[in-house]
């Protein structure tokens, strides 16, 4: 074989990697994944937004940075329980909400269609037919599985906070004010006062572990991260700036002596607050304002690959818990079932309710 003939062959070589590379000779693989995106539980109702999802990719031999992501399609469900007690619950109300289109260039790098919701932009607020989507507004969405008409909206501006039932929604903008939920109706609107610009400079001062707006509307609460220290190393979130909506207050309260802690929840009982803290994230603890033990919890862990939801109700001395799994593929077939427990403060006494399960419908 001559210099020449290796040459040629070295050449037609190259001309082939270069054809193959640029031809669109890509190989092409699919996955599929599930999801858990919000999940609402007041006792009367368990709302639960899960979603499933399929991927291609794509794959150049040619290049070394791996896979590269060609298309996804995403559906979004809600599946909704009535809880009339514990020998009585009906199967969910199961309803697709949304869909969800992607695609991108060959090399994964440009969207060159995107259409639809993301399931992690909805909100439960434990209604059977209405949802709350989260863009640059609230907007309250009446499903019936066929069309989604927009009833009404409201701007974000620098931000909102939900009571624990999701009943009201306090949203910072150029009126900041109170709104009911479903209707998204303006209950109470917040003059600009002096108090009122105090706490909104210390609850944007850095960021918040945790934002309160308490039942009976009577408090606003931040939780800054480790105190609002200027390190944002550690994990003592056990102080909080509140400002009394109905006396136009702010005060600050810290709870000592818990190490490790983080205030996850305050609501007023008989006039005064009571906050519950995990320590050591997850030991949970009720705690008055001197930082006196009112309540040590014992409180009920998931099974594997189960994540739970804690719902307290001061008013009544109990927790709901909701056990659920990580991942919601198939709401007919799930191993461990999904569970309600009823948990009275008091004594501990624990109440389960297994909750039926259904189809979910084909989009």
């Amino acid at each position: 074989m001559t210099a020449n003939d290796n040459s040629t062959r070295r050449w037609c070589y190259l001309l082939l990697v270069y054809l193959l590379a640029n031809s669109g000779c890509h190989s092409r693989s699919s996955s599929e994944s599930s999801s858990v995106d919000d999940v609402f539980c007041d006792g009367k109702t368990v709302s639960i937004v899960f979603a499933s999802s399929k991927f291609v990719w794509g794959n150049n031999p040619m290049r070394h940075s791996g896979g590269y992501l060609v298309s996804e399609h995403e559906d979004t469900w809600i599946a909704n329980w009535s809880i009339l007690d514990s020998d009585t619950v009906h199967a969910p109300d199961v309803r697709h909400v949304a869909q969800y289109e992607e695609e991108r260039t060959d090399s994964g790098s440009t969207i060159v269609k995107q259409t639809g919701d993301r399931s992690s932009d909805f909100v439960a607020i434990g209604k059977p037919d209405l949802l709350l989507i989260r863009e640059y507004q609230l907007t309250l969405l009446d499903d019936h599985g066929v069309e989604r008409l927009p009833i009404t909206r409201v701007r974000l501006g620098d931000g909102f906070v939900y009571t624990r039932t999701r009943s009201h929604v306090f949203v910072w903008n150029s009126t900041p004010a109170i709104h009911s939920m479903p209707e998204l109706k303006m209950v109470r609107k917040l003059k600009g006062t002096e108090s009122l610009i105090e706490f909104k400079k210390l609850y944007n001062w850095r960021e918040n572990r945790t934002v309160i707006l308490t039942e009976d509307l009577s408090y606003l609460i931040a939780v800054p991260h480790n105190g609002a220290s200027e390190s944002n190393v550690g994990h003592q979130h056990t102080k909080a700036f509140c400002y009394r909506i109905d006396r136009d207050e702010v005060s600050t309260v810290s709870l000592i002596g818990l190490g490790d802690a983080a205030i996850v929840n305050v609501e007023p009982v008989d006039g005064e607050l009571q906050w519950l803290v995990y320590r050591n994230e997850r030991q949970p603890v009720i705690l008055d304002s001197e930082s006196r033990t009112i309540f040590n919890l014992s409180l009920p862990s998931p099974p594997r690959f189960h994540q739970h939801r804690r719902c307290w109700v001061p008013a009544d001395g109990i927790f709901w818990i909701l056990e659920y799994p990580e991942r919601l593929r198939d709401l007919e077939r799930v191993p461990e079932g999904i569970s309600l427990i009823r948990y009275q403060i008091d004594d501990g006494s624990q109440v389960r309710i297994q909750l039926p399960t259904a189809r979910i419908p084909t989009p």
